[in-house]
């Protein structure tokens, strides 16, 4: 299996079967449809903001409808946003994540779509480095479409430059989890996302970016 980066975006761990070429070529051969794909937002809320705090929700929600991506990362989420989120995406949306901590002031909520993902179980893994109340949510799922399994994370990693280790250190943490789930999978089964607000710098990228091979 390998890893791909959208750097300070998102890490997605899939198996290797084919390279995009590969793919394409064959698809174009025996004239199949391109396989199904997911669809992933992460947004930042902002919800520590209190200007235009509901309306900024209300208009989240109008965008997300409107989309509809498969998966819905959402970070900075306050307990009035929650709410709002959690009236506004169902039916259409199932929230899929763990019940935050209750210590926590903020924090990260995934909603996913009910025609397109079935979620299948879920936990929070603390950061034992986090001076912010940052954690990361897992969610393990089934692409309705495909019966492909899928872990779904996300994380808003420490904040500032003077994190800067702290940060990568999450990061690695949140990578391990990637890699931990991806083995247990069958060959050629499963992919595993890891999206959210990273805050990541360059060198952050670069430091972690010879760790992303697991293998195969």
């Amino acid at each position: 299996r390998t890893a791909t980066v959208a750097p300070g975006m998102s890490f997605t761990l899939r198996p290797r079967t084919a390279t995009a070429r590969e793919a394409a070529s064959a698809t174009a051969e025996d004239g199949a449809e391109p396989g199904p794909r997911l669809s992933v937002l992460s947004y930042n809320s902002d919800g520590l903001s209190e200007a235009h705090l509901g309306p900024r929700a209300h208009y989240l929600c109008d965008q997300v409808l409107a989309a509809p991506p498969d998966v819905v990362f959402l970070q900075e989420v306050v307990a009035a946003t929650a709410s709002i989120y959690r009236e506004r995406l169902p039916p259409l949306y199932v929230e899929a994540s763990s019940p935050p901590s209750p210590r926590a002031p903020y924090f990260t909520l995934t909603f996913v779509r009910a025609a397109a993902v079935a979620p299948a179980g879920c936990r929070r893994a603390a950061y034992p480095s986090s001076v912010m109340h940052r954690d990361l949510s897992l969610v393990a799922a089934t692409h309705v479409d495909t019966s492909v399994p899928l872990l779904l994370a996300t994380t808003h990693l420490e904040s500032g430059a003077a994190y800067s280790e702290a940060r990568t250190e999450q990061l690695r943490q949140g990578l391990g989890e990637l890699r931990a789930w991806a083995e247990t999978q069958a060959p050629g089964r499963g992919v595993a996302v890891l999206a959210g607000d990273l805050n990541l710098r360059q060198k952050e990228a670069a430091a972690v970016k010879g760790e992303l091979r697991v293998g195969g």
